[in-house]
């Protein structure tokens, strides 16, 4: 059953991406969350987590290739999941891996996170109450946040995990809608190749804006979407 829903995950993906990518994806069905932690011991808190994507880096130091991607499920948190969840889980991660090769450092994890929810839930008939359920709670509470998720906001034991996810994904959302998908994907190609610390700011230039704009302008996106 994975398998299947993974093949079918890897369609959707290499639709977006495209095909210059393995196309193949091995994915690891551990029986217990501790058995997870064996196989993943830098994994960190994944109570919140359904799956991940992880691989070793050859010479780390040097930010070397990434080599044996791969899909890791959590099966106390994965099986909690109706088939559309794991249809967008499944979608996410394996982004992940097709997208590996052209992620750099200088890719902030909103955008490697933002990119794979987006893609996940590309085709997927959700409304935000319940695609983006923990940010409208928030930003109806007054609690809109004031800039774009800090690579921090992404620890696995953090209370607001959710909508660190939920504000990456609705930021490249928001770029797709406003630049086009195209435009999203060389973003994020030219963000990965670019070692150079101003080179999300560069990006961002090719696109006729800069960081700052955009972060005003995705704050007020979700004020009007989620109010």
């Amino acid at each position: 059953s994975l398998a299947a829903e993974c093949d079918s995950a890897v369609v959707r993906v290499t639709a977006v991406w495209g095909r210059a990518w393995a196309q193949r994806v091995v994915m690891l069905l551990p029986e217990t969350t501790a058995e997870l932690a064996r196989v993943v011991p830098d994994a960190g808190d994944v109570s919140q987590i359904a799956a991940l994507a992880t691989a070793e880096l050859l010479h780390p130091g040097t930010n070397g290739q990434a080599v044996g991607d791969r899909v890791v499920i959590n099966p106390a948190t994965f099986e909690q999941l109706g088939p559309v969840g794991r249809r967008v889980v499944l979608t996410h991660e394996v982004t992940h891996v097709a997208s590996r090769a052209a992620t750099g450092p200088q890719t902030p994890a909103w955008l490697v996170e933002g990119l794979a929810d987006y893609v996940g839930y590309l085709g997927v008939d959700l409304p935000l109450s319940v695609s983006a359920s923990e940010l409208q709670t928030d930003v109806r509470n007054g609690r809109l946040p004031a800039a774009l998720p800090l690579d921090a906001a992404f620890g696995g034991s953090r209370a607001d995990l959710a909508q660190t996810y939920e504000q990456s994904w609705l930021a490249v959302a928001l770029l797709a809608r406003t630049y086009g998908q195209a435009a999203v994907l060389n973003l994020y190609r030219s963000v990965g190749a670019d070692g150079d610390p101003d080179a999300l700011q560069r990006g961002f230039r090719t696109l006729g804006t800069t960081v700052q704009a955009f972060s005003g302008a995705w704050r007020d996106d979700l004020q009007s979407r989620l109010r």
